[in-house]
């Protein structure tokens, strides 16, 4: 069998892990109404599977490498379908939540069998290539490099070229090269286990029927989209590099789905006439307005006052695609097509009278960057003497529950830290009105309705009476002035995201809510003295099995643990990080992801030229690393660093990524598996120095691979979930980094041979 076609397919391999990975991501992340929680489930299942099926292929000794190769091509469809199958097979309605106990069962469902298969691929790979190598040993290291060159062109073309598409014609398009890549390689000499002719016909079928659907693939759009919402007229959609969206009619209401959720609904002038003059009569005589998110009703409310300027900010520009955007013809409308906080950052134009936030719950870590005691300052900076912020979170105007007091108490204690004044309306979304000068607010509502000068359909003396109760008023107001929050919300202590979880999971579950508010209040040290235990435990039974077993095994599996777990812990948070310095851009974090998997394939290619060749050094190296990028995130905005920085430090963390995988492999080889083999009845040639196996059986390939990618993986899966929904909103960003150079500075010490 020629290399070069097997290089060939171990690159199509990687390129469809990272687009598959991508997609399934965002669009199960839409069934699920996307929160931390979800993504960190969807992405621990991934990494779990992959990683269990690595460990599954070493117990398969027959080559079926190409047949499971066109295999990926089939079910990559069949679970995109499943996936828009799963709301009206359930009967869950548009926007619906789904308890994490369902969420859990429905994507591990359908991530397991490609995810699973990806993973027997990567050791079937390995251990075809040593049978067309001479130096076997690098066999292992050749597929790691390739399938991570792959996943970071995948990555790119995703990022600018893909992810505009719907997600059934990037698949298709995969699946077409995949099964191109099995039909050159089922030319070549070696047991498939059934007939060629029969196999390649086969293929040559899955083609006609793949270049069918690529043709058909506006029509199956559209009944996916009717599957997706079953109740709604399907009025238009649109695609960009940010998300999906859909318009949709039921009756004479529009809805606007960005991604899954919905983004708002129109006509509601209730609505819109609460978002705009609520806050507006705070204010004497405004004249420029800011309104963050927000819909064109608000800003047609908005124009009915004498108001010199209107700064609309809007992420996505495709939106205006879809609905009516006249307002934008008016030249007191100024629109601003950029990430809501990254505006704010860098506006330096006239001071505003009002700031109106209207982006949504504070229910991710992108979201929550709009609800931070970093963010408020920021709109302080911009605004008048007098000037206003309004926000609005889910609430309960009669009754606040324990969780919904810890939801709300902190974010109003976040605001209050800024603007000591604060007026609030209760309801069943909390009004939020915070200033630096009292001198204006009132919640008064007979003085209200003196101040009210435009005409409106809804906000009267009577409506903004029964708005601003004061009984009302007093009973929020005395439970939230006397709560006390564990620490405050901010950029990199995001723990309204957590409290956001623990609403929901109330929804739900009791017990799934007091889990969840029980580990919230477990003290940062007992956590990280848990945590260190444990892996101190871990690396004594290691050590253990390497006594015993009179290798070096436990160390190296140990050590690419670690490893794995490192790497997705700091490009977790370097994201995140990335994205409260300069907001959220989607196709620069894809340049984050490609340049660490740029990374990964040069360190796991020239860690031989290098001084990288023991793993206590190499550990030094992360734990220096963790400290620079530590001192980059919380200091960038300080020093002025560039975002280019952000770009660079990938590659250095996926370079010692892929070293350690280099190191652990040649580790596993030639001081683990070599002694366990060495007195049975295999004939092994090994060099003077007995530093390198280049002829041993293809089994210990196979051994190999399994369970190093294995172990990578699920120490990844492990570290992903941990950090993203517990480490980074309950401790912080600093807790996350200290618990990283802590497990690194364990494996340290387990690596240093006495």
């Amino acid at each position: 069998m020629s290399c070069k076609l097997l290089y060939f397919a171990f690159i199509v391999i990687g390129i469809t892990a990272a687009v598959a990975q991508t997609l399934f991501i965002r669009e199960l992340s839409q069934v699920f109404y996307s929160n931390e929680l979800c993504l960190g489930v969807i992405l621990a299942g991934w990494l779990f599977f992959v990683g269990l099926g690595s460990i599954i292929g070493r117990k398969i000794k027959r080559n079926i490498f190409v047949g499971l190769l066109s295999l990926v091509s089939v079910i990559m469809v069949i679970e995109f379908l499943l996936v828009y199958c799963i709301k009206p097979v359930l009967n869950i309605g548009a926007g619906e939540l789904i308890s994490p106990v369902s969420m859990i069962i429905i994507s591990f469902f359908i991530l397991s069998p490609l995810s699973i298969v990806l993973g027997i691929i990567f050791v079937q790979g390995c251990k075809l290539l040593s049978q067309e190598t001479k130096d076997k040993s690098q066999s292992v290291n050749k597929v790691y490099i390739l399938e991570a060159i792959g996943y970071m062109i995948g990555g790119f073309c995703f990022a600018y070229l893909l992810g505009t598409l719907f997600p059934l014609t990037a698949l298709f398009i995969l699946s077409l090269l995949i099964l191109l890549s099995s039909l050159s390689l089922s030319s070549s000499s070696f047991h498939l286990g059934c007939s060629f002719k029969r196999f390649k016909l086969c293929i040559l079928f899955l083609c006609l029927l793949t270049i069918w659907g690529l043709c058909a693939v506006k029509r199956i759009e559209a009944f996916v989209l009717r599957v997706a919402y079953p109740k709604y007229e399907i009025v238009n959609h649109n695609r960009s590099i940010h998300s999906n969206l859909v318009l949709v009619k039921l009756g004479s209401l529009y809805s606007v789905y960005e991604n899954g959720i919905l983004s708002f609904s129109y006509p509601l002038p209730l609505e819109a006439e609460e978002k705009v003059h609520l806050p507006l009569l705070q204010v004497k005589s405004p004249s420029c307005v800011l309104v963050l998110g927000g819909t064109p009703e608000m800003i047609k409310e908005l124009l009915k006052y004498p108001i010199q300027e209107v700064h609309w900010v809007r992420l996505d520009k495709k939106i205006a695609k879809l609905i009516d955007f006249s307002v934008l013809h008016n030249t007191r409308v100024k629109m601003h097509w950029i990430d809501g906080r990254r505006f704010v950052k860098n506006y330096t134009g006239d001071k505003f009278d009002v700031v109106i936030v209207d982006v949504g719950e504070p229910n991710t870590a992108l979201l929550n960057r709009f609800y931070t005691t970093e963010f408020f300052n920021e709109v302080a900076q911009l605004l008048s003497a007098a000037g206003i912020i309004s926000i609005e979170l889910s609430s309960n105007p009669n009754y606040l529950s324990p969780e919904l007091v810890e939801y709300n108490g902190t974010i109003y204690k976040t605001l209050k830290q800024v603007f000591p004044s604060i007026i609030l309306v209760p309801g069943d979304n909390l009004k939020l009105f915070g200033s630096r000068d009292p001198g204006w607010l009132s919640d008064n509502p007979d003085t209200l309705a003196l101040r009210l000068s435009v005409p409106t359909q809804y906000i009267t003396t009577h409506y903004l009476q029964c708005l601003f109760y004061s009984e009302r008023i007093d009973y929020v107001v005395g439970i939230l002035d006397n709560f006390t929050p564990r620490v405050l919300n901010t950029d990199f202590h995001p723990i309204s995201y957590y409290s956001d979880i623990v609403l929901k999971g109330a929804y739900f579950s009791q017990p799934l809510k007091q889990f969840f508010m029980s580990f919230s209040h477990i003290p940062q040290w007992i956590t990280l003295l848990g945590l260190i235990l444990c892996f101190i435990l871990i690396g004594f039974l290691s050590r253990r099995v390497e006594v015993k077993r009179k290798s070096r095994y436990g160390g190296a599996v140990f050590s690419i643990g670690i490893i794995g777990a490192t790497g997705i812990g700091a490009q977790i948070l370097l994201i995140l990080g990335f994205e409260v310095l300069f907001g959220f851009m989607y196709h620069k974090i894809g340049i984050i992801t490609g340049a660490f998997m740029l990374g990964l394939a040069i360190g796991a290619k020239l860690t031989k030229l290098t001084k990288l060749n023991k793993l206590s050094t190499l550990f030094i190296c992360i734990i220096l690393y963790l400290l620079c990028l530590f001192f980059v995130i919380n200091y960038a905005e300080v020093l002025r660093l560039s975002e280019f920085i952000f770009y660079l430090l990938p590659v250095i963390i996926g370079f010692l990524t892929g070293s350690g995988w280099t190191l652990a492999n040649q580790l596993l080889i030639t001081q683990g598996y070599y002694n366990e083999y060495q007195n049975s009845n295999v004939k092994t040639q090994i060099s003077k120095s007995k530093t390198q196996v280049k002829h041993f059986p293809p089994v210990w390939t196979g051994q190999t691979a399994g369970l190093l990618y294995g172990v990578d993986l699920i120490g990844s899966c492990v570290c992903s979930f941990a950090i993203s929904v517990f480490f980074i909103p309950i401790y912080g960003f600093n807790f996350s980094f200290l618990l990283l150079i802590l497990l690194n500075l364990i494996a340290l010490y387990f690596t240093i041979r006495p």
